[in-house]
């Protein structure tokens, strides 16, 4: 099964979604934070995840005498790569996108959920614009851009850091037939 299989099948992205906001899950957690889908659906959607090394098993606990595990998301294996995005349909591309929207707007509605919010404090943002630039002053953007983010992706959670999700999205944007002459 390719990785777009594995990330464009409803179940399985919903399970990757929840796991982006949160380190860390046991089977059981998964299960009420999707009580919609059928126990046996959830495991073995599980089981596919953890087979295409996109879910790690962090541990195993012996609870009431079943094995209770806990998982964590393989982030560098749970983003499309770029060969996968250029193998990728129309319609591929644009349900990759809607679940990529989805999951962002559910990590915004847990957010939002919470009783003392303080949006400025917190540093919730989102913005969208526009620039012009040639291929080679893009991809310095991208060096750049991650270069900078590296240090910090490496952290692991302190008493001073708060865990935040970035994250960004490049769409060209088509150029009319009378700008591209000029």
């Amino acid at each position: 099964m390719s990785q777009a299989d594995f990330l464009l099948h409803p179940v399985r992205m919903r399970i990757i979604q929840t796991l982006l906001s949160e380190d860390e899950l046991t089977t059981a957690q998964l299960r009420e934070r999707m009580p919609d889908v059928p126990v046996a659906t959830l495991y073995r959607h599980i089981a596919e995840l953890v087979t295409g090394n996109l879910l790690q098993i962090v541990r195993e606990e012996k609870i009431r005498g079943t094995s209770e595990r806990t998982y964590r998301l393989a982030l560098e294996l749970a983003q499309l790569d770029a060969q996968t995005v250029a193998a990728m349909s129309s319609e591929e591309l644009q349900a990759a996108f809607g679940l990529f929207s989805a999951g962002l707007s559910a990590d915004l509605g847990r957010y939002l959920q919470q009783p003392d919010l303080r949006p400025l404090e917190d540093g919730l943002t989102f913005a969208q614009i526009a620039v012009y630039a040639s291929p080679e002053q893009y991809q310095q953007l991208m060096t750049t851009w991650q270069t900078a983010l590296q240090g910090l992706m490496t952290q692991g959670p302190a008493p001073d850091r708060q865990r935040r999700i970035l994250a960004t999205i490049m769409v060209p944007v088509p150029q009319p037939a009378s700008e591209g002459n000029q």
